[in-house]
């Protein structure tokens, strides 16, 4: 369960009402017949207990407010500006947008719905060297596609040490569970031609850390290529998850018990349950998790639209 999840549902309608649909404060009020006031602090109170049950740093009250009002987009264009230039100055006000904004996203609210958070310099020049290693870690993944059956074939087999995610239920999506890859299939795949599925580019709310995942397909086998850079170690006592989220709701994939290495980088290859059909689907998430069979995503540590290249769906 999300933080988001363990809002009363008074407080989680609110927030969805004004992120997902769209709808402002003086709007909300004439339908639920209260007051704007009781609106903008059922909707800022929400983001509060967001804030404090994340970690995210102390602000005054009026930060707080501002800034909450800057993420439910309920601001003018005098205050928005006001509010950016205190998010491009004060880093304690950025983590704070970034660890709300980061558990909206897991509690499934769209990312689109969410206004941009200013970075200062130091924080674009790290977003950019993000950027430059999801690029590079492209251009591996296209040079390393001779290579890349054998990875399959050994994910099919779960035997190899590269295999690091044990890919177990799915979730309640409705897909239906994983199911066994056999032998035969396994020897298939080191023959057919490998094939590219789906594709994200994931990065963490504060942008220090990304990957890139690939979805793929070789004979009867169906695997996640992920390549991370900058990923922070998950700690002795939670685990990574990987999840599918869309309109059919969140799916997990499976999780990813080994650690980063010491530079930050990640990488794995890993199973992925079947059936699976990705047009559901319109993100992917990693997630720190702290219980062994969570139905919804935890906190997020990186996010991205899944991207098909064709009209392709698995099952």
């Amino acid at each position: 369960m999300t933080v988001f999840d363990e809002l009363s549902p008074d407080r989680r309608a609110v927030l969805q009402l004004l992120l997902d649909q769209g709808r402002g404060y003086e709007e909300l009020a004439a339908m639920l017949r209260i007051e704007r006031p009781a609106v903008r602090a059922r909707a800022l109170d929400a983001l509060s207990r967001l804030a404090a049950a994340a970690g995210a740093p102390e602000l005054d009250r009026e930060q707080a407010e501002g800034v909450g009002d800057y993420l439910l987009g309920q601001q003018s264009a005098s205050e928005r500006a006001a509010t950016r230039e205190l998010l491009s100055t004060s880093p304690p006000a950025r983590a704070w947008a970034w660890t709300v904004a980061g558990e909206l996203l897991a509690g499934g609210v769209r990312e689109d719905a969410l206004p941009e958070i200013p970075a200062d310099v130091a924080e674009v020049d790290e977003a950019r060297d993000a950027l430059d290693a999801r690029r590079d870690a492209q251009r591996r993944h296209r040079g390393r596609s001779k290579i890349a059956a054998v990875l399959i074939a050994a994910a099919a087999l779960a035997v190899a040490a590269l295999v690091i995610v044990l890919i177990s239920t799915g979730g309640g999506s409705g897909d239906g569970g994983p199911s066994a890859t056999t032998a035969t299939t396994a020897a298939t795949t080191r023959t057919a031609p490998l094939g590219v599925l789906a594709q994200a580019d994931m990065t963490s709310p504060g942008g220090r850390a990304s990957a890139t995942v690939q979805v793929v397909r070789q004979g009867g086998a169906l695997a996640m290529l992920f390549h991370g850079t900058g990923i922070p170690r998950h700690g002795e006592r939670s685990v990574y998850a990987i999840w599918l989220t869309g309109a059919a709701g969140p799916r997990r994939l499976g999780f990813v018990r080994d650690q980063a290495k010491a530079d930050g980088t990640l990488d794995f290859v890993g199973a992925l349950p079947e059936p699976l059909t990705l047009a559901r689907y319109g993100h992917v998430l990693m997630t720190r998790e702290t219980t062994p069979d969570p139905s919804r995503p935890g906190t997020v540590v990186l996010s991205g639209p899944l991207v098909r290249p064709a009209a392709h769906s698995a099952s």
